[in-house]
């Protein structure tokens, strides 16, 4: 009689380990959606939960009264490859400003932000996270990466966090928070497509181009 090898048993402990995981990954994109919620092989954390749940539209907690002195910027330096290297200032108001250091499409860029209630929202899951009390995560677990430098001015005072992409000790919710910050600005209009192994931009007359190192001075690459 044919028999399963010892080492095939099954293993009922490791099986409803994977079913916890799957189930929790599972409600985590039934919330969040797969924009919001960070994939991974661990449960997110209370904090995390929390700042994606602030940044909902479907929740109806009060939002934050902002105005145009409330800043939040995103500076993201460059890496020892072609990593796209800018700064991205989404101000209370509406008013999204974005400067392009290196390996980007666009040099300067000035634009309005169409969902202001999501830039209260962004005010909000800060407060909810705690910022202004977080601190940097600098350490060097690998090398050759960018360094991420996130700032809140609100009320006067600033904070700033920076995070190292090499830095496996960094909580998770600060690349959570960078991810948001992006998407909300629209960065990725503005760093290029990836496509067939290299990142295009957009040219002005509909043409697409590998980025390059140098920011084009009319900023239509």
């Amino acid at each position: 009689m044919w028999r399963t090898p010892p080492d095939t048993d099954p293993k009922p402990g490791a099986h409803g380990a994977l079913v916890a995981v799957a189930a929790v990954v599972a409600i985590g994109l039934l919330v969040f959606g797969t924009n919001e919620l960070y994939v991974s092989l661990l449960a997110p954390a209370p904090e995390e939960l929390s700042w994606l749940k602030a940044q909902q539209s479907a929740d109806s907690g009060p939002l934050p009264a902002v105005t145009d002195s409330d800043v939040v910027t995103l500076r993201r330096g460059q890496c020892f490859g072609s990593c796209p290297a800018y700064e991205v200032t989404i101000r209370g108001s509406g008013t999204i400003e974005f400067t392009g250091d290196a390996y980007v499409c666009r040099r300067h860029v000035m634009v309005a932000a169409t969902d202001l209630a999501a830039v209260a929202r962004l005010f909000r899951g800060l407060e909810v996270a705690n910022f202004g009390a977080m601190p940097s995560d600098e350490h060097r677990d690998a090398t050759d990466g960018a360094t991420v430098a996130i700032t809140l001015s609100r009320q006067g005072s600033a904070h700033t966090v920076r995070h190292y992409d090499g830095d496996r000790h960094a909580p998770r919710i600060l690349t959570l928070i960078e991810q948001r910050i992006d998407k909300l600005a629209g960065t990725a209009a503005w760093t290029g497509t990836p496509a067939d192994g290299t990142v295009n931009c957009a040219l002005s007359n509909g043409r697409r181009a590998p980025i390059a190192r140098d920011v084009p001075a009319d900023g239509s690459s």
